[in-house]
């Protein structure tokens, strides 16, 4: 099976094969994006990149494998978690429309959900869901993209998901709300039987004892960030915000890269670093905004993946900057094949092979 994650500037792919829960990788690599073909996820040239990914698969002899994986990323795609009752799917389906909202009303949209946990709520069944909406003409364009291509698309994943699947069920959700009731009063029975005044004021303040709680948050686990660097856009995700994996994508403008006349190796050379002061920015930004939510629990570590070529001079930097450790995003336990140097780079491929 082939995973592929496809950027403004690479076409990263991945061969494996799986096993359980988890996948042995073969082989890893990546090629340029014709320029222009991909801009915020959305496929601009459907011809071009299918002659390169062909002409990608005949080169390392992958062309008989037909099945194809996407991770697929864009602002495009709406993300939201919600609690529903637990139905069949078309009846949760037409919650999630209307739980949406206007957050798609601008387009037309395909709905799914990935359930996240089931619970049971005053004696009624409940699950927690994870809800995607994404663009038809965004799905479209993938699965032209395996027609002219001549594959069979198996799935497509969300880079958010793609990531979250391969960290430690640990990691996931570790801040927890709960109220802690107070404690009942006994209350006297009145000497006199049948006093509706008296009656009347014991209800009254047995119901507002009960309704008195203390509000606390429960901390379980260490808050951590995960920054995916893209030459296009940065992703954060934090379990430091609701309680859930807390995500953000961010845009970077291609004209702050414009490098003027300069010589090609200067060029390359400066380009980088520009971005490292983009990253930089964009990760101190974040780090304000996380202590402003939860300012008693701070994030204790930093995981790095992504297609930036000096990720290890980022983890670097960014420990120096903000005084959080800063690594390359550990390979998980089910992901076998591949160098730790390497996997950061095609983590968001891997994870489109794995199962939820």
């Amino acid at each position: 099976m082939i995973g592929i994650e496809m950027t403004g500037s690479n076409i990263h792919i991945v061969s494996g094969v799986l096993s359980g829960r988890g996948v042995r990788i073969l082989n890893a690599f990546s090629i340029k994006t014709p320029w222009g073909s991909l801009r915020n996820g959305y496929i601009k040239n459907i011809k071009g990149l299918a002659e390169e990914i062909r002409g990608a698969l005949l080169d390392h002899n992958l062309i008989k494998e037909r099945q194809i994986c996407f991770v697929v990323d864009g602002t495009a795609l709406k993300r939201k978690e919600v609690e529903v009752p637990y139905e069949k799917r078309e009846i949760v389906l037409q919650l999630m429309q209307r739980e949406m909202g206007e957050l798609i009303a601008d387009e037309d949209h395909i709905l799914d959900y990935i359930v996240k946990d089931i619970f049971r709520k005053n004696n009624k069944k409940y699950m927690k869901c994870i809800l995607y909406a994404i663009p038809k003409v965004f799905l479209k364009d993938y699965q032209g993209l395996c027609e002219e291509s001549r594959l069979n698309l198996k799935s497509i994943d969300t880079l958010n998901e793609s990531i979250i699947k391969q960290l430690d069920k640990k990691d996931i959700g570790i801040i927890k709300e709960f109220s802690e009731p107070a404690k009942k009063k006994k209350l006297k029975k009145p000497k006199k039987k049948n006093t509706e005044l008296v009656d009347n004021f014991n209800e009254e303040l047995e119901s507002e004892v009960e309704t008195e709680e203390f509000q606390n948050v429960r901390i379980e686990g260490k808050v951590k960030l995960w920054v995916g660097l893209y030459y296009e856009k940065i992703k954060i995700m934090t379990n430091g915000i609701d309680g859930d994996i807390f995500t953000k994508t961010i845009i970077l403008e291609a004209g702050s890269l414009d490098l003027g006349n300069e010589t090609e190796y200067e060029s390359e050379m400066e380009q980088e670093k520009n971005m490292m002061i983009l990253y930089m920015k964009e990760i101190k930004q974040f780090l304000a905004f996380q202590k402003s939510v939860l300012p008693d629990q701070p994030v204790e570590s930093i995981y790095l993946y992504g297609e930036f070529s000096m990720l290890s001079k980022m983890c670097e930097l960014t420990t120096a900057m903000v005084e959080i450790p800063t690594t390359h995003l550990p390979v998980p336990k089910g992901v076998k094949g591949i160098y730790d140097t390497d996997y950061p780079k095609y983590a968001g491929a891997i994870g489109c092979l794995l199962k939820s």
